[in-house]
């Protein structure tokens, strides 16, 4: 299994399914030592299972492109992506109990994502360009989308069935 862009504990659960699990986040210096190891983007290993949770969207085309021939036959890719941009915010508290106001814009084909912690005289911003989904079809043949919750979907490579991908 690869993990595309992780981060250093957003794999945690990974674990439970594969015991050969591999990293590809350049912005995480530290890696899990769970982790079987970690490849960049000019690795030529092959996988069963490829997901990108959170970070579809910051990946370059050449990036997306590269993905199917990262698979092994038969294999499966897996991302979440938004079902249409949007302009909003909403309170948060993180898993060590932390509370801030996280905001985010949509404009000119660039969503910026912003988290404001309470009590801190911070704002930690980023952006990433949306790809509509005629956009994705053209980068990623054969691709499906899974709709789920309000604004969110499962973007799949490989999985022909919504049994298989809801077990239902």
């Amino acid at each position: 299994m690869l993990d595309i862009g992780g981060g250093t504990t957003g794999t945690s659960y990974i674990f439970d399914y594969s015991d050969d699990c591999w990293l590809l986040d350049p912005f995480v210096e530290t890696v899990n030592t769970k982790f079987a190891g970690r490849i960049d983007w000019e690795n030529e290993m092959k996988f069963d299972v490829i997901v990108a949770r959170g970070c579809f969207y910051y990946l370059s085309e050449s990036q997306i492109k590269k993905i199917p021939t990262m698979l092994n036959p038969n294999g499966v890719f897996v991302a979440n992506i938004f079902r249409y941009p949007t302009t909003g915010e909403r309170e948060y508290e993180t898993l060590d109990g932390e509370y801030g106001l996280e905001k985010w814009t949509f404009e000119a084909g660039i969503v910026t994502h912003e988290l404001h912690p309470k009590n801190k005289n911070v704002i930690y911003t980023h952006q990433f360009v949306y790809r509509s989904w005629d956009e994705i079809c053209k980068l990623l043949d054969g691709v499906s989308r899974y709709p789920y919750k309000k604004n969110s979907c499962l973007l799949t490579l490989g999985l022909t069935s919504r049994k298989v991908l809801y077990n239902t």
